[in-house]
């Protein structure tokens, strides 16, 4: 398929949750369940990024994991929206919605036949991001990935991700079975240990997004609602610190 010159925004969705992800009894269960509200956020983030790809020049896929319709997410009558159905493995559930996340992004890239050199950002289909427009305008080359991740460089925020196509299938392609929610390698770990890993090897450069990133919404996970007043109003260092307690609270950030 075409890549439109601002690259592609690639949200990642699942309107009806594995069951395996209900169990109460798991390591990270869903929390915001149902899928008549989950549709509603999907639908509610997606206006507001098919706004931003307008403007940036750059053109929107979902990949679903759960079978759901274009209806689902309001795109009946909308032909500029990309919806990959992506049906995981199901033995990777028992390994967590990382697992099945880094399958959806690896399918959508394959069906899409996205050249190398291709824009993605990877964003996590719910939520959305605070002067998005800002955050992603700045061309990105082949071998970099932008992401925020902490100090000691072990973890990763996933929700919001910007690289190239290339980069993504010769760095972070085929996470799913690193993956496992229940020994702690949640996603977020798993792609910081393959940036500092091919950091050392001279394969990738990760740098810094050229604006603050605000992420809204609500985390599927805790319920957790992002994007308060006083969140958007706080410094850097205070959000990271924030941040870092809720990592060691819940583990990670991921909806």
């Amino acid at each position: 398929m075409s890549t439109p010159e601002a690259g592609w925004l690639l949200l990642t969705a699942a309107v009806h949750p594995d069951p395996v992800f209900l169990d109460h009894n798991g390591s990270f269960p869903t929390t915001v369940a149902d899928p008549v509200v989950r549709a509603g956020q999907y639908r509610e983030a997606l206006a507001f990024w098919q706004d931003a790809a307008h403007r940036l020049g750059a053109r929107v896929v979902v990949v679903d994991t759960s079978g759901a319709t274009r209806s689902e997410f309001g795109l009946t009558d909308r032909r500029d929206v990309v919806l990959v159905d992506h049906r995981p493995d199901p033995s990777l559930a028992v390994h967590g919605k990382g697992a099945f996340e880094a399958s959806a992004i690896d399918a959508a890239i394959a069906e899409l036949e996205l050249p190398d050199l291709s824009p993605l950002c990877k964003i996590t289909g719910r939520l959305r991001v605070l002067h998005a427009d800002r955050v992603i305008s700045r061309p990105i080359g082949t071998g970099i990935v932008r992401v925020r991740r902490t100090i000691d460089r072990s973890f990763c925020d996933t929700r919001f991700l910007q690289t190239t196509a290339g980069t993504w299938r010769s760095v972070l392609g085929d996470m799913a079975h690193a993956c496992d929610d229940g020994s702690g390698h949640w996603l977020e770990r798993v792609v910081a240990e393959r940036l500092v890993t091919a950091e050392y090897a001279d394969r990738v450069g990760v740098e810094r997004f050229p604006a603050r990133i605000v992420v809204m919404g609500q985390s599927g996970t805790t319920g957790h609602t992002y994007g308060s007043r006083l969140e958007a109003s706080l410094p850097e260092v205070v959000m990271r610190k924030v941040e870092g307690l809720a990592k060691r609270t819940f583990g990670h950030l991921t909806v």
